[in-house]
């Protein structure tokens, strides 16, 4: 591997260092730090002065003495994460995405994010509630108010909890992104996830680290649909019964998920879950009847972004993106990158079908070609 410049953090480390004296005349008020992070991170254009390959070598050749505490450990957000400063109360990481896709989501954090390598396509929502079951579940209405395409040194900040609700679908591979951040704190807890047309939820592993015992339960039913185990029925009723709302909406969704990616498809997992969906809404009213529509919406995603894992070529995955996105013609045409958008879009679709026949034909039955726009 070649050597890096010893000197290769030196703007991040000017970055943290500028963004710290302006946050203790804030008081260290984490409402204060997205202001100053987006007039810093725009200030220091590190997209001219880092590179995500160079970023990459430091973190392998780093001396472990010096090398940051790290943030999300796990991986849990990011192909990977890497922590690469770390001040008091707020750290500097880098985010980088291959074919991952966040989930629509707010944040238990304040900061600012810039874009350094790729680019990707911007959603931005809003939740209004209608029944707050708990914490970490609640149903109402979801709704996109914006959609922009970000590219390299675009700059945008980041309000805890729902002051931003957004997602990213990440158009080059790999895209990269640098993001100044507070440490979680209890008080923007918990985070949540966003799920069309209107659930918001913790995301499952938070629900389940709460209850270990659910939690080998559902590996236990696992078990039992991979291996057409007849006791499945059973098990799944029993969990069921014992589910809180927010287990409950989990558990659900993942069933309708297993089963629609069988030969029966949506309908088919539809038909099954009938009568859980029904006891659902009799046992919490104003959550059973709204669980449907979330989970063949997130079931329509997530067979998108999987498609995504076997398409690297920027141009079909901006129309995997442009169909979750934009599903309207107006908007759809407005994102595409040509004068002749409806051109472009026809394009593109027949090179798809060259990839994935099927998917291709069902973009197209979902008016993916623009027309009526």
């Amino acid at each position: 591997m070649p050597s890096v410049p010893s000197d290769i953090l030196a703007p991040i480390i000017t970055l943290g260092s500028a963004i710290e004296s302006e946050w203790i005349r804030a008081g260290r008020d984490p409402l204060a730090l997205p202001a100053i992070a987006v007039d810093a991170l725009t200030a220091a254009a590190l997209q001219r002065q880092v590179s995500l390959s160079s970023l990459v070598s430091w973190g392998f050749q780093c001396p472990r003495e010096q090398f940051p505490i790290q943030g999300d450990p796990g991986a849990g957000f990011g192909e990977p994460p890497l922590t690469l400063w770390r001040g008091t109360q707020f750290r500097i990481d880098l985010l980088i995405w291959v074919d991952g896709s966040p989930d629509i989501h707010d944040h238990a954090f304040a900061g600012a994010f810039q874009v350094v390598e790729g680019g990707s396509l911007h959603g931005i929502y809003t939740f209004t509630p209608e029944r707050v079951f708990s914490p970490i579940l609640r149903v109402g209405a979801l709704q996109r108010v914006g959609l922009e395409r970000l590219g390299v040194g675009d700059v945008r900040p980041i309000s805890p909890r729902a002051g931003l609700i957004h997602s990213l679908f990440h158009l080059q591979r790999p895209s990269a992104t640098i993001v100044v951040r507070t440490n979680d704190t209890p008080d923007f807890a918990p985070q949540l996830v966003y799920l069309p047309p209107g659930l918001a939820c913790a995301s499952y592993p938070t629900q389940l680290q709460a209850d270990p015992l659910y939690q080998r339960r559902l590996q236990l039913l696992v078990f039992y649909q991979r291996t057409g185990n007849m006791a499945f029925g059973d098990a799944l009723w029993r969990m069921a019964d014992q589910a809180d709302p927010a287990q409950l909406s989990a558990l659900l969704g993942y069933v309708f998920d297993t089963i629609a990616a069988g030969p029966g498809g949506v309908l088919d997992a539809a038909q099954q879950l009938s009568e859980l969906l029904e006891s659902t809404t009799a046992r919490y009213p104003g959550l059973g009847a709204r669980l449907l529509p979330v989970f063949e919406q997130a079931h329509r995603r997530r067979i998108l972004l999987s498609a995504r894992g076997r398409i690297h070529d920027t141009e079909l995955r901006l129309l995997l993106a442009l169909s979750i996105y934009a599903p309207d013609p107006p908007t759809l045409l407005s994102l595409v990158p040509s004068t002749d958008p409806r051109a472009w879009l026809q394009g593109a679709l027949e090179r798809l079908s060259v990839v994935d026949g099927a998917l291709a034909a069902s973009l197209r039955a979902a008016g993916m070609s623009g027309e009526g726009g």
